[in-house]
């Protein structure tokens, strides 16, 4: 039982029992006590009008549902439908081509053509958790906590980079690049040992366009338990921003473009922590640029959801995610150029502890300022990601929908 499972359940004395010990030994102490501020505050209608998120219409284009296998969706500037490819992961290099894995082969690493024609493929022993394509174009994904860069002449994957564990492996938004070409990865994996998370939050550093890497352990210094969710470089504020989890959820800034290692009062000199307090609000797993606005969203499963928004890393907006999606953290945020040309925020937020709390594929197209309905979803019986990613905006967008009662997956994409 945790904390997001205990939120619309009948509460027995053995689970209250239980959740208080999982609250103990997952050191979440501090975390409960800002959900219940934020209950608080929502309940007795404490945020403005103007701190809520907006959304244009009460219904979602679309209520999903086991009976919409093959799910399409049009509207004016997109639509939905399925893929020709089912991609688990992919991405876009600069030349259009799509790199990733598919369902029926997560081990292999396929590369196709804008037009869908197989280039390459290559094997490896396990499944592929990670890809990244860098402006030199050159290639990396991650297996079984290995680093692997396709070689130059694009004919071998080969090992450049051991993790910390086996299980790790980076999210889509912990690999990143410097306008220097510099590489950095944030480490990301979930391993209960002991009653307690194992730390596997290390950056790693390149400078030689990924063929050696030196590893960081400065969030271990600085007393984070788990995992890196956000590690990215922002043309907005000519930084590196990060974020990491589980318990204390910082969020960080380093302007320094040589001090990796250490901490700092000042992001031009380290890593300078921005929140102080965990109610401050860190820890995000969305993020975008768009417009000279930096957006993040929130990872409080179970407790009250933000959007924030900032233009500088110093003065922040919040908006509270509403009923009934409050619950439901952010998966992915991501960027998409229309056929008109206008730039669109998607977003997936989701639950998967209770169906009476929704999930929710949402769509802005004024900065997100407002959003629109897309797809909402009860997370106990699907998962959606996205998991398409790439360097530049660009028109495309893919969805890999689970459903987990039938085990079965389907790919969808988002385009003009």
């Amino acid at each position: 039982m945790t904390i997001s499972e205990i939120f619309g359940k009948k509460i027995t004395v053995q689970k209250a029992l239980q959740f208080i010990s999982d609250i103990y030994y997952s050191g979440k102490l501090v975390e409960l006590s800002s959900f219940i501020v934020w209950e608080i505050k929502y309940l007795l209608f404490f945020y403005r009008n103007s701190q809520i998120l907006k959304f244009n219409g009460a219904n979602p284009l679309r209520f999903f549902t086991r009976k919409d296998k093959l799910l399409e969706i049009k509207s004016e500037s997109f639509e939905i439908s399925k893929s020709d490819i089912d991609w688990v992961l992919v991405f876009i290099d600069d030349s259009q081509n799509l790199w990733g894995n598919i369902i029926n082969n997560e081990s292999t690493l396929f590369q196709f053509s804008p037009e869908g024609i197989l280039i390459n493929s290559f094997e490896l022993k396990d499944k592929i958790s990670g890809i990244y394509i860098n402006k030199k174009n050159s290639v990396f994904c991650c297996a079984a906590g290995i680093l692997y860069k396709l070689s130059e002449n694009k004919k071998l994957l080969r090992e450049v980079l051991k993790l910390s564990t086996c299980d790790s492996y980076f999210l889509q938004d912990a690999f990143t690049e410097t306008p220097k070409g510099e590489l950095f990865i944030g480490e990301y994996a979930n391993i209960f040992e002991n009653k307690k998370w194992k730390f596997v939050g290390y950056i790693y550093h390149s400078i030689d366009n990924g063929d050696t890497w030196n590893k960081i352990d400065f969030f271990k210094k600085t007393g984070v338990n788990k995992h890196i969710h956000i590690l990215k470089w922002s043309n907005v504020v000519n930084g590196l921003i990060m974020t990491d989890g589980d318990n204390q959820k910082n969020i960080w800034l380093n302007k320094s473009n040589k001090y990796f290692n250490r901490l700092s009062s000042t992001p031009e000199l380290g890593w300078k922590k921005l929140n102080k307090y965990h109610i401050q609000k860190g820890g995000y797993t969305g993020i975008a640029e768009l417009n000279n606005k930096i957006l993040f969203g929130t990872d409080y499963n179970g407790g009250t959801n933000f959007l924030i928004s900032t233009k500088d890393m110093i003065c922040f907006d919040k908006k509270v995610i509403p009923n009934p999606y409050r619950r439901s953290t952010f998966n992915r945020i991501a960027i998409r150029r229309n056929k008109l040309n206008k730039l669109e925020i998607w977003s997936n937020i989701r639950f998967k502890h209770n169906k009476k709390i929704k999930s929710l594929v949402m769509l802005s197209i004024d900065d997100g300022e407002t959003w629109k309905k897309i797809i909402e979803y009860d997370g106990t019986q699907f998962e959606i990601d996205i998991i398409s990613n790439s360097r530049k905006v660009i028109t495309e967008i893919y969805l890999l929908i689970k459903d987990k009662k039938e085990e079965s997956f389907t790919t969808l994409l988002i385009n003009s």
